[in-house]
């Protein structure tokens, strides 16, 4: 019979799972509660580590540790000092005592609700049960089942390969359905962590290094789409990879109040993938949990991964999400891996990681047709290959063409992925003969309102909204969007353009200058600073610029010659002077869109406009930013200027 149990002005309600003190209730989890059930059961007696396994984590896998950290989370709950108890007093190499002096009454037994131990996976996930404790657990809550009885202690030991994932179907790791008690949802509260980072997972063979960066990036997207949730992204915790997890530098540069890592590990001939959550305030890990290998879907593991971190970030409805398509599972690795290598593109030296990128999402589809990711990355990495790439579009049309026809067949599969519709917010702006104003816009907030913490669609929404001149609003998303990726040096640096399209000459440099100082490798940074130079009539810091850049790239023979022609024409003829030397150094280049640029500010109209038809005619990227680049502001009062407007899709 369940029983109420009474220790100084504490209650302990076996029934209802519930600790409070002088009436109010206390947020405690279900094996903390568990753990301190049998406590005060035993009162005056050793429950000893053993007895805790058996009783509270029967037939789960679990660390030594977590007993350990329910031990400290119940400590704090009771405000009880570990080195002169009141309650719980440790055995040392034993176990664990409850000192304090308990009192019991029953209570009526009332049936509660259960989940049918009949009832599907999916069911389970999606069925409430109310009357819990509203704290975030300290413990996982779903702890693997079934593959022993009796104690369960990790021990790592002998290493096996990443083959073990294909062969004779796919193996990841995974825990059990849920159970009745761990299957419960959170009330519709604030949750406990507002933000949170998942870092790099680390592996155990270099093999292996696609398959964490796959589950990094999926539980990131998964936790993304919990609009509770601010969640950093890949592009910003990947700077921790490899590196030793120093939790209060990682919360300092991240800004976030929870941080999940976990570790590929090999037990014997199978994987375990082991995670950790750490409060980043409180400096302490307050839940781990493993998943070991069985034959399941990996987007299935994915979900359920996504699903416990969720529920121990106490995320309201965390249980309810239903899982996405479920992928051939040797589809899903190919994709992993050209995922793998589309993320690294910025890495290379040349194309080739493009073109692998490529080969590997065609092959996924080959597998299962009906996968929407390969769609969605083949639209990506066809829509920003270089012309290198031997499968690069031979004009911006065909580009354009084959980027949304993927684009398209992504959300036919598929009408739920956010990256699909970011991706075809891009398109929108970037690919086509004109910029499509509306639906980019349209696109992008669907994006955000599938996955509010999509850092790639609030980053393109906040450069969509400078381009098209609503600056405040652009500002406020770009601080968004930092929020979700504050190491982005890019983002910071489209902000400091956002800044520059309104004309704000004197901020943008500041603004950029700062950028460039914090990742002087970061190459655009120094592009950008060209432009804001020149309007800022900042001509020295344009030839040191230049200078930069070009030895940086193809231009590096022209380096040395074109720093002392740029010095001697500002020398001897001032603004006019260097204008017409950089005019002729871009003329080498061929390049419209500067040469237009130059021209507008030597006060040569007819030119500039020649210049911006061609460039206008050709297509790309560049149209977009006509009318937000400054440089072209002395042609805004010619009367040919309402044309140029109106040909990008603007009013006159």
């Amino acid at each position: 019979m369940p029983a109420i149990y009474k220790f100084a002005d504490f209650e302990l309600d076996e029934k209802e799972e519930m600790l409070s003190r002088a009436g109010k209730t206390l947020p405690l989890n279900h094996r903390a509660f568990q753990v301190l059930l049998l406590l005060v059961q035993r009162a005056g007696e050793t429950v000893t580590k053993e007895e805790f396994f058996e009783s509270v984590w029967a037939e789960s896998f679990v660390e030594e540790n977590n007993l350990s950290v329910a031990a400290a989370f119940l400590r704090k709950a009771l405000n009880d000092d570990p080195k002169r108890p009141r309650f719980i007093e440790t055995v040392p190499r034993r176990g664990y005592k409850f000192i304090g002096e308990v009192t019991v009454a029953d209570i009526t037994p009332v049936e509660l609700p259960t989940v049918s131990a009949a009832s599907s996976e999916a069911a389970q996930l999606e069925t409430p049960v109310s009357g819990l404790p509203s704290m975030p657990p300290a413990e996982n809550v779903s702890a693997p089942r079934r593959f022993f009885h009796g104690r369960k202690i990790l021990i790592v030991s002998a290493v096996c390969t990443v083959a073990l994932l294909v062969g004779a179907g796919f193996k990841l790791l995974s825990p059990d359905p849920l159970d009745s008690a761990s299957s419960q949802l959170f009330p519709t509260v604030k949750p406990a962590f507002e933000s949170v980072a998942v870092l790099p997972f680390a592996y155990a063979n270099v093999e292996e290094e696609y398959l964490a960066d796959g589950f990094t990036e999926a539980l990131t997207d998964a936790l993304s789409q919990m609009s509770e949730l601010r969640v950093i992204s890949g592009s910003s915790t990947a700077k921790f990879k490899g590196e030793g997890t120093n939790t209060d530098e990682v919360a300092k540069r991240l800004g976030v109040k929870a941080i999940v890592t976990g570790k590929f590990e090999h037990v014997n001939d199978d994987i375990l993938l082991n995670l950790a959550l750490t409060d980043t305030a409180e400096r302490t890990v307050i839940w781990t949990t493993q998943y070991r290998l069985a034959n399941k879907n990996p987007t299935q593991v994915q979900t359920l991964i996504a699903r416990d971190v969720a529920l121990n970030l106490r995320v309201a409805n965390a249980a309810a999400a239903k899982p996405r398509y479920q992928p051939d599972p040797k589809a899903y690795l190919l994709y992993l891996k050209g995922n793998y290598y589309w993320n690294r593109r910025e890495e290379a030296s040349d194309t080739g990681f493009y073109d692998r990128a490529v080969e590997l999402f065609k092959e996924a589809l080959d597998i299962d047709p009906a996968f929407a990711l390969p769609y969605v990355g083949l639209a990506n990495v066809y829509g920003q290959m270089s012309y290198g790439s031997k499968y690069c579009p031979r004009t911006p049309r065909e580009r354009f063409e084959i980027v949304n026809g993927y684009l398209a067949k992504a959300l036919e599969l598929d009408p739920t992925l956010a990256d699909t519709y970011a991706s075809m917010g891009m398109s929108d702006l970037f690919l086509g003969q004109a910029p499509q104003w509306k639906s980019a816009e349209a696109n992008f907030r669907k994006a955000l309102e599938l996955e509010p913490s999509n850092a790639n669609a609030q980053h393109w929404l906040a450069e969509y909204l400078a381009l098209a001149g609503r600056y405040d609003e652009s500002y406020a998303a770009y601080d968004r969007a930092i929020a979700l990726e504050p190491l982005s040096t890019a983002v910071r640096g489209d902000k400091c353009y956002a800044i520059w399209f309104a004309q704000r000459y004197e901020d943008a440099v500041t603004c950029m200058e700062e950028v460039r100082d914090l990742d002087r490798a970061f190459k655009r940074t120094y592009w950008y600073l060209l432009g804001i130079y020149i309007t800022a009539e900042r001509y020295n810091d344009v030839i040191e610029t230049l200078r930069t850049v070009e030895h940086d790239n193809a231009m590096k023979k022209y380096a040395e010659e074109d720093y002392n022609s740029l010095k001697k024409a500002l020398k001897d003829g001032g603004k006019t002077g260097f204008l017409k030397a950089y005019l002729h150094i871009w003329s080498r280049e061929k390049s419209p869109w500067i040469l237009a640029g130059v021209y507008s500010q030597l006060g040569e109209n007819d030119k500039a406009f020649e210049q911006l038809d061609l460039a206008i005619e050709t297509g790309g990227g560049g149209v977009v930013y006509t009318t937000a680049m400054p440089l072209f502001a002395p042609l805004h009062n010619d009367p040919r200027w309402a044309t140029v407007r109106t040909r990008i899709g603007l009013d006159p």
